[in-house]
């Protein structure tokens, strides 16, 4: 079962039980969630679209037809290991469902830690 799946099929108490970061923008749209599993971290990303200005910018043609729904500018949603993140940045460009350029802000993301 690939990432994706095994994060839809987590039912919302057994998701609190693993989550261990869980990152929203200002409006509380979710941005990405991190969870302990007994092979490692795994992440989920939700579907998000950029700006046309943004996917200009940062997505190449071959990246866009690959990940994309639309061929352009609406992202599918992303999970898997957090150790095969591509290094050295080992991170996300993180986007809201609505638009990315809205977190360009200083302290547009929020982050909440699990207990």
């Amino acid at each position: 079962m690939c990432a994706i799946e095994q994060y839809r099929n987590m039912t919302a108490k057994s998701r609190a039980q693993v989550l261990l970061a869980e990152y929203r923008c200002r409006k509380r749209c979710l941005l990405l969630h991190v969870w302990q599993t007994p092979h490692g971290r795994h992440y989920y990303q939700p579907p998000y679209r950029l700006s046309p200005e943004v996917t200009e910018a940062e997505a190449v043609e071959s990246a866009r037809r690959k990940r994309t729904v639309d061929g352009y500018r609406k992202w599918q949603a992303r999970a898997g290991s957090v150790s095969a993140l591509p290094a050295p940045q080992g991170r996300l460009p993180l986007g809201a469902p609505y638009d990315r350029t809205v977190l360009r802000d200083r302290g547009s993301v929020r982050v909440y830690y699990a207990a």
